[in-house]
């Protein structure tokens, strides 16, 4: 059953600074949006964790982008934890 606190979390933020550790560079929200083909503000609602409504577009070019294998590892369905 569908719960309220139940949610999609993204693991943008955490993809990104990997990424400019690996390559050594800055990666900014505005060159990721620039080096993916997305708009800055997508960008920006990802790394807030605003995804409440994400297109699969989004999805694939972000995918492609870090070079994922799996949606999962953007992002996360969590479920509330029991008390």
């Amino acid at each position: 059953m569908y719960n309220r606190s139940d949610m999609i979390v993204s693991k943008f933020d955490l993809l990104r600074r990997q990424k400019a550790f690996e390559e050594r560079r800055d990666l900014s929200l505005r060159t990721v949006a620039e080096e993916s083909g997305l708009a800055l503000g997508t960008i920006q609602r990802m790394n807030n964790g605003d995804i409440s409504k994400i297109h699969i577009t989004t999805v694939n070019a972000l995918c492609r982008y870090f070079k994922l294998k799996s949606v999962s590892e953007l992002i996360e369905y969590q479920e509330e934890e029991s008390v």
